[in-house]
């Protein structure tokens, strides 16, 4: 292949310069892992380049790639290996900017040995900010055509010598490349190539471009050319203790210790303690953290308790030894006695303290070494590095020996008596919840993997299908007549890895599928065929899982627990799969879900808020509540490096806890210290001080009931028997990236969340779902409850947008208001930094802000010290670091609002980290007004007294 060396191109467009001192309104980033560089709007990403190849026949490369900053100029190297053929290769090159809107791109392919390859490749991804936009594509003969953005698959051209790039038809970049390059499309990405099919020892290839936007840009090569990110945020403290006579603690509150009333029960879609409706606002502890030593077992206790956090989540606590939990080396149903002891003094620790527990054993039943006697295909299964097994999702709903030992593992610690309560776990009214199986539905992708994996499973599943068919169709020519020949030993199989050996008479006829094939749309489209066999699979899986439950249950009532049991927590595709899913977690109990919201990968992070949207994200959920049944999210959590958690709090204490009236919620992480994390270092970090940070009011908030639920309930219908016809009666639209969910509905949008209540019913017979009308409750674009407690203004981009809350005894603002004063009944609050979360709280469990001691929060983000983060969207450090992990401590953004309060003698003390009442006060003039500023006041805590 010839070299692709070219010398730069002067564009047409004169540049402007950007005057010195102002932020140019592009930026170009250099991802600090692999040195390629990505073009940043204020908003969303407008062009993005990266690198990868492929050796022969599409095999795999390993790389190992190194950066360096220097002025104006990044600097990389890939170290490569082909795995077929063990030829090693480097590309090294840089990226400069050679003017105020231009970078030059250089980079040179390097054999040591000669080998085929696929090809080596720099790739271009067209960013948010030019969807919808267009490019114009130039050949070496003076030709053009004009593709749509993003790229499609195909070859874009083998002698492209430019592409321009246009938005609303105005230009606004431009690659130009002095000698023909090959270009071809994938995935949305443009694939440019610096070596094809073959690379011959001691004969580089090389590859230069030119990028010119039309508007100047700032760049930055690596995170030593990048601004403060954080200055004049304010550090957090580090091993705060919150005492029990502190204004923020609210210890007092939980009544402990917890059981002492007797069981939480459900009574419709409600919990109840004591007779009295009560709400669960809980964390999550997963694996060895759920077995703490003793010394923070009782910190994290009571350091749980101050923040009103009433139940805890322990879960995966039995998935094996080790750090994996408090099972013994060898069974996944002994437990290890050391670790139990410690999970027996946490429990009782939380108990003591007023916080109830939720058992959430397993994510995947792991057998041990010695489950094998009773599980004798074990080695069909996964086996991991410590010789236990992972049969992986799906296979338990076919595995009888893998339900019943979870049962032995359910039954073992259940009959167990904690020696620090005196009481079994099946006695305990501490225990408020047990899951039977964490993610997983037999509708979803895990389980025709798992009968490709297992010869037994698709044995036992091919067999119990097989008599499942005998039972409604009776004989062969009856089946075969109704699922039609093409149906049968056919491509559904094949897709999934499955044996095309189906046999009416062996009973082997094989419940594949997965949310994709159930969906409608492809069962009228490109699964024609195979119409009727997947609406029976359905209808069998369905009375499979149920059968599996009632199983599971049984054995839990067996040992005297009587308390609540949830089934799993998955969702299914849409339409018929997701109701019969949520059917068949319906009739265990109450329905639990899991959302997230945000996270990244690499360098960028679009950084979204999920207030832009009404009932979007994780709050969308709220569509899988059940009539009559109590609705909780047992995981959700704005995953870092999203950084408006603070919003997650807020909209799931007031709309979710409040208005849609869920009863319980444990927002996610796997360990914590007992105290707010002294750096962010996880995806989902609990007790970060710009997420726990807000549970002094949002905790009173919900544990008081100050927002009143939604009077107006939208009834989603369904009539179970109609699912086996393919007949629901509205469209639901479920979107799955992982752990982010949205759903939304044609007859009630999630936008309407923000408004009224929302419940599925499932009804007896076929009933019509009226469409909801928003327009009763619309103020301009402002959607107000139907409560008229909370009103929700969109954004007009991705982090913008703001809602209120305007009760008797709590009272905010919260988002983006464009410093725009809120006035609210008690209250005027006018947020004069860019996003924040200000709550004023009456203290106690009975008071309101007109009689009672005030409480002040005032929340925004939280980074750690030495991040380096541009246009809050790419992230070149995230701060400094000692070995793996961030060393903090956590620097807060500061909040600064104008708040005049119906008191116009009122003191305004500032609080301590700790949650002390210090001598120093806010002035505060003669009508009531007085200014925060958390940054000054090194505190995001002020305490109002009575007067």
């Amino acid at each position: 292949m010839q070299n692709l060396r070219i010398t730069t191109l002067l564009f047409l467009i004169i540049p402007v310069l950007a005057h010195p001192g102002t932020s140019s309104p592009l930026a170009v980033a250099a991802d600090p892992g692999n040195g390629m560089i990505t073009v940043l709007t204020e908003e969303s990403r407008l062009l993005h380049f990266g690198y990868y190849d492929w050796g022969p026949d599409w095999s795999g490369v390993h790389r190992n790639n190194s950066t360096s900053e220097a002025e104006d100029q990044v600097n990389f190297t890939y170290e490569n290996r082909l795995a077929r053929t063990n030829a090693e290769f480097t590309v090294e090159g840089f990226w400069k900017a050679i003017d105020s809107n231009q970078l030059q791109f250089e980079a040179t392919l390097i054999p040591k040995q000669s080998s085929e390859l696929v090809q080596a490749q720099f790739s271009l991804q067209s960013g948010e900010a030019l969807d919808g936009g267009k490019a114009l594509i130039h050949n070496s003969a003076g030709q053009f055509r004009e593709v749509s953005l993003p790229f499609s698959r195909g070859l874009l051209g083998d002698d492209v010598v430019s592409i321009e790039f246009f938005q609303n038809n105005e230009p606004v970049a431009t690659l130009r490349f002095n000698q023909p390059a090959y270009i071809s499309a994938d995935r949305s990405e443009a694939r440019i190539a610096i070596a094809r099919d073959q690379m011959h020892e001691g004969q580089p290839e090389s590859l230069d471009m030119t990028l010119i936007l039309s508007e100047p840009f700032d760049f930055y090569p690596g995170p030593e050319s990048a601004p403060d990110s954080q200055a004049g945020w304010y550090p957090f403290s580090q091993n705060v203790v919150i005492s029990t006579d502190s204004p923020l603690s609210m210890a007092n509150w939980l009544d402990g210790p917890a059981g002492k009333y007797g069981r939480i029960i459900a009574d419709g879609d409600k919990l109840l303690r004591n007779s009295k409706e009560i709400k669960l606002w809980g964390v999550n502890l997963s694996f060895d953290a759920c077995a703490p030593n003793k010394d923070l077992a009782d910190k994290r206790a009571a350091f749980y308790a101050a923040m009103g956090i009433n139940s805890v989540r322990c879960h995966k606590y039995a998935q094996g030894p080790g750090w994996r939990g408090i099972t013994s080396d060898q069974s996944a149903a002994i437990f290890n006695p050391e670790e139990l002891d410690k999970f027996d003094y946490f429990i009782s620790s939380l108990k003591s303290n007023g916080i109830y527990t939720k058992l959430s054993p397993v994510f995947i039943i792991n057998p041990g070494p010695d489950d094998i006697s009773t599980i004798p295909y074990l080695n069909e299964f996964e086996r991991l590095r410590n010789d236990w097994y992972d049969p992986k999702h799906g296979s338990i709903y076919f595995s009888p020996e893998l339900q019943t030992l979870l049962i032995e593992q359910f039954t073992n610690l259940l009959t167990h008596r904690n020696p620090y309560t005196g009481l079994t776990y099946a006695e305990d009214p501490a225990i408020v919840y047990v899951e039977l199986y964490n993610e997983d539905s037999i509708f979803f992708h895990g389980t025709a993997r798992a009968l490709a994996r297992s010869s037994t499973l698709r044995a036992n599943a091919g067999n119990l299908f097989s008599q499942w068919l005998k039972d409604k169709y009776v004989t062969e020519s009856a089946w075969r007549s109704a699922w039609g020949d093409r149906a049968v030993n056919a491509g559904i199989l094949n897709n999934q890895n499955i044996p095309a050996d189906e046999s009416w008479s062996a009973n082997r006829i094989y419940p594949v599928g997965n949310p994709w094939f159930y969906d409608p749309i492809n069962i009228a489209t490109t699964q024609s065929r195979y119409k009727q066999r997947l609406y029976d699979t359905m209808e069998f899986l369905y009375q499979q899982q149920n059968q599996v439950y009632d199983r599971l249950k049984s054995s839990i009532r067996e040992t005297g627990y009587t308390g609540e049991i949830i089934s799993s927590n998955w969702i299914a595709g849409r339409q018929m799969s997701h109701f019969y899913n949520l059917h068949s977690d319906a009739r265990i109990g109450t329905i639990d879900r899991h959302n997230y919201f945000g996270g990244g990968r690499g360098a960028y992070n679009a950084n979204a808020s999920m207030l832009a949207n009404p009932g979007s994200g994780i709050l969308s959920s709220g569509l899988h509540q059940v009539k009559d049944l109590p609705f909780m999210l047992s995981e959700w959590i704005h995953v870092s490096p999203n950084e408006w958690a603070a919003e997650g709090v807020a909209l799931i204490g007031a709309y979710g806890m409040g208005l849609q009236g869920w009863d319980a919620s444990y927002a996610f992480q796997n360990t914590d210290q007992g105290s707010f994390s002294s750096s962010i270092r996880a995806l989902w970090d609990v007790t970060a001080p710009n997420f726990i940070g807000l549970f002094p009011a949002v905790s009173r908030q919900v544990l008081r009931g100050d927002i009143k639920q939604s009077p107006v309930t939208q009834e989603l219908n369904i009539h179970l028997a109609s699912l086996a016809q393919g007949e629901v009666g509205f469209e639901l639209y479920e979107s799955s990236s992982g752990d982010i969910k949205t759903t939304t509905t044609n007859v009630f949008p999630a936008e309407a969340l923000a408004v009224a209540r929302s419940q599925v019913d499932f009804t007896n017979e076929q009933k019509q779902t009226i469409d909801f009308d928003l327009a009763p409750h619309l103020v301009g674009d402002t959607l107000i409850s139907s409560t008229g407690e909370l009103s929700w203004t969109p954004g007009n981009s991705t982090r913008s947008g703001f809602f209120t809350i305007d009760t008797p005894a709590t009272q905010a603002v919260v988002g983006f208001t464009e410093q725009e004063p809120q006035q609210l009944t008690n209250v005027s609050i006018e947020i004069k930094s860019r996003f924040g979360a200000v709550y004023l709280t009456a203290q106690s469990e009975e008071g309101t802000l007109a009689e009672d001691d005030i409480l002040i929060t005032a929340i925004a983000r939280g980074r750690n010290e030495g991040a380096r983060i541009i246009n809050d969207q790419f992230i070149l450090s995230a701060g400094t670091r000692s070995g793996h992990h961030p060393t903090g401590p956590i620097l807060m953004e500061p909040v600064k609002a104008s708040i005049t309060l119906n008191r116009p003698h009122a003191k305004v003390y500032r609080l301590d980290h700790n949650g002390n009442i210090t001598n120093e006060t806010i002035p505060v003039d003669n009508t009531g007004a007085f200014e925060i500023d958390t940054q000054r006041d090194k505190t995001p805590y002020y305490w109002v007294p009575r007067d």
